[in-house]
């Protein structure tokens, strides 16, 4: 009886770390999910250089 115990002690303390470890994988990925992966700055700078390039391919397109 008493190893029965000593057995489910043990594996109620490899639950606890497994859940413990599942809910900080949760908070990363609730992090991570919450940054936009653009920013609006970034865009609006990408648009601005394919912009330039249009342009500049216009002016010497011939």
């Amino acid at each position: 009886m008493t190893q029965e115990n000593e057995q489910l002690k043990y594996e109620i303390q490899e639950l606890r770390n497994q859940v413990n470890q599942l809910s900080a994988q949760v908070e990363i990925l609730k992090d991570q999910k919450s940054r936009p992966a653009l920013s609006t700055g970034l865009v609006g700078q990408i648009g601005g250089i394919l912009l330039g390039a249009i342009v500049l391919i216009g002016i010497f397109w011939r």
